[in-house]
C-alpha cells in the first residue's frame, strides 16, 4: 500500500504544515514520477523515494508559502526521518519474519530504500535524536549477509556517533540501545576471528547495560 499518509502524518507534527492534506501534494507528486524521484515498485504495490524527494516537495509546494524559511526546511527534515524510520520498523519486521517471501520482500525494500535510510540515520545521530529504529534495519540486514568487514565499518562510525552524545541524552533507555549497538559490533569480530576486538565490545557493552540498570 502507499504510505505518503505515514509521510503526511510526519510532517503533522510539525507546526508549520499542520493542515497539509495529500491533496495538495498531487501536483508536486506527479511531477516528481515524470522526473523520476518518486516511482511504484510493481513487486510490492509501493513507492520508492529519491533522498532528494523532500526537498523536491519543498520547491514545488511548500515554498509557495509566506514566510517559512529555514524553519519549513528543517520540518520537512524532520518529517524525512520519522518516515523513514516508520518505513525501517516495517522493513525490518519482513526482514525478521518466519516465511521467507516476506523476508526477501524485506530485503529487497531495504536495497531500495537504503541511501534513504542512511540519509535520515545521518541527520538523526546528527541531532542526538532516538536512532534505534534507523539502526536496527541495518543491523538485521547484516546480520544475515557475510558482509563483515562492510559492516563493521559501519557500525564503528555508528558507534563513534553515539558516543559523541550529550549528558542529557545518555539516560538509561539511550544506554540499553547503546549496548546492543556495541553487542552486534562484537559480534561482527567474531565473524572475522578478531577475538580480542570482539572481547572488548563485549566487555563495554556489559558496562553499559550495568551503568542503564539492566542485566544481561
Amino acid at each position: 500500500a502507499m504510505i505518503f499518509e505515514k509521510y503526511l502524518e510526519a510532517l503533522h507534527g510539525e507546526g508549520l504544515f499542520k493542515e497539509t492534506t495529500l491533496a495538495d501534494l498531487e501536483e508536486a507528486l506527479a511531477q516528481a514520477e515524470k522526473q523520476g524521484l518518486i516511482k511504484e515498485e510493481a513487486i510490492t504495490k509501493c513507492y520508492a523515494l529519491q533522498p532528494v524527494f523532500p526537498f523536491f516537495l519543498w520547491q514545488q509546494v511548500m515554498i509557495k508559502g509566506e514566510g517559512v524559511g529555514r524553519e519549513g526546511a528543517t520540518s520537512l527534515e524532520k518529517a524525512f526521518c520519522q518516515y523513514m524510520s516508520i518505513l525501517a520498523q516495517s522493513y525490518d519486521a519482513l526482514m525478521e519474519s518466519k516465511e521467507s517471501g516476506k523476508r526477501q520482500v524485506g530485503q529487497f525494500l531495504f536495497r531500495q530504500d537504503r541511501e534513504n535510510l542512511q540519509k535520515a540515520l545521518n541527520r538523526v545521530l546528527a541531532a542526538q535524536g532516538d536512532f534505534y529504529r534507523l539502526h536496527a534495519v541495518f543491523n538485521t540486514y547484516y546480520f544475515d549477509a557475510p558482509l563483515y568487514i562492510e559492516a563493521i565499518a559501519w557500525m564503528e562510525e555508528v558507534a563513534g556517533k553515539l558516543e559523541g552524545y550529550g549528558e542529557p541524552k545518555r539516560d538509561a533507555k539511550f544506554l540499553g540501545k547503546y549496548a546492543h549497538v556495541i553487542g552486534n559490533l562484537g559480534t561482527q569480530y567474531l565473524h572475522t576471528k578478531d577475538y580480542l576486538l570482539a572481547r572488548q565490545k563485549f566487555q563495554k557493552t556489559l558496562e553499559l547495560y550495568e551503568k542503564a540498570g539492566q542485566r544481561q
